[in-house]
């Protein structure tokens, strides 16, 4: 819509809004909705402040603002006028429908740019879908508490399953909240509580199950298994590691920067030698074999888990370090040995208390006949 000196008293407040936001002060066009509310909103604003009523009668730009000198007003300082009256005013009345389709189309693009994970805006579709479906909210206007907590409530998730679906609803509204349609996140006045990880570690007894179903089965996967429990490397990092970085006469296992998410170390060493028993001596090749994950996953269901009772998360480096720390009795040692900078880490998300001897068992496991000869093959 091209701003005109017409009678219409709407289209002369958008107008002389649009005028003291453009730098030039020149007459423009409004290139979207949006643009245009805000322009309207801000001149209404003047006009609640008593700065412009005369604005919304004048039919010049000029004649406004040589009355706002007038007043005191000069040009450069309106903008800050305008947004001052602006926070005063409610948001701009919007559907949900409307608003989740623009949310959609912005993310999509994030999506295709590649800063947004495909999954992530999955989860965020389906947050809004079920809050649209399951509370009848039509405008987000409507989306107020107690009723959204109200709603939540009513859902009886987990407290992992809250926490991941009031978080993905949080960023639309917190979207809601940047675009003006939503004055605040009704989030913001819910308590979500943080859900407790479940950071377990495994017994001996456990381990050495482990490493028995492994050689009966899976035995290809015995040195990246080890590589696992025994040196505290992260199941990512040993997936990549190639036995030409693993340096048996030095008890070294070399580390390339930048390709790892191992830390800035570039080293694994120090630690015990129940892990080179494991280790085939090759000099070439990946630890992992080609079908690595569709076998460890293979593996776990054999110890009994399953998608209702997954695979505990870092439950190998957790069962090290704790280990290690009760061998050792240095929790630095443990800390350098993981490549962690600060102990602190360290103590606060891996080390759970077990005993010296717990761990002089733990790191005695080694390969039974089978095992070994099963090594033997690989190293071949």
């Amino acid at each position: 819509m091209k701003i005109s000196r017409g009678t219409d008293r709407r289209n002369l407040a958008r107008g002389h809004a649009a005028y003291f936001l453009s730098v030039d002060r020149r007459k423009r066009y409004f290139h979207t909705e949006a643009e245009r509310d805000e322009a309207y909103q801000r001149q209404i604003a003047m006009h609640e402040m008593g700065v412009g009523r005369v604005a919304v009668t004048s039919r010049d730009s000029v004649e406004l603002a040589e009355m706002l000198k007038l007043r005191g007003g000069r040009p450069e300082s309106l903008l800050a006028i305008f947004k001052a009256g602006l926070a005063s005013l409610p948001p701009v009345s919007t559907s949900l429908a409307d608003a989740r389709e623009q949310f959609l189309r912005e993310k999509r693009k994030a999506v295709a740019a590649g800063s947004l994970k495909p999954r992530s805006l999955k989860q965020q579709r389906l947050a809004i879908d079920a809050m649209a479906k399951e509370t009848g909210f039509e405008m987000l206007a409507d989306v107020k508490n107690p009723a959204l907590e109200s709603w939540l409530t009513e859902r009886k998730l987990s407290p992992k399953g809250l926490h991941s679906f009031s978080k993905a609803l949080g960023v639309f509204l917190n979207w809601c909240v940047a675009k003006k349609y939503l004055a605040e996140s009704p989030l913001s006045q819910i308590y979500i509580p943080e859900p407790a990880p479940k950071r377990v570690i495994f017994e001996v007894d456990e381990v050495a199950r482990l490493f028995r179903v492994a050689t009966k089965d899976f035995p290809d996967l015995l040195p990246l298994l080890a590589l696992e429990w025994f040196a505290g490397i992260r199941p990512e990092t040993a997936e990549l590691l190639e036995y030409r970085l693993i340096h048996r006469s030095d008890r070294v296992i070399r580390l390339e920067v930048g390709k790892f998410s191992q830390g800035s170390a570039e080293f694994v060493e120090n630690i015990p030698d129940t892990v080179w028993h494991w280790l085939p001596k090759r000099l070439s090749g990946r630890v992992a074999p080609p079908n690595y994950k569709h076998r460890i996953t293979a593996l776990h269901q054999k110890l009994g888990y399953t998608s209702r009772n997954p695979w505990p998360q870092d439950v190998a480096r957790r069962t090290f370090v704790s280990h290690f720390v009760a061998l050792t009795g240095s929790l630095d040692s443990a800390a350098f040995a993981i490549n962690h900078k600060r102990p602190a880490t360290t103590l606060k998300y891996y080390r759970r208390r077990v005993s010296k001897e717990s761990a002089k068992a733990y790191f005695a496991i080694r390969p039974n006949a089978t095992a070994a000869k099963a090594i033997a093959v690989l190293a071949a």
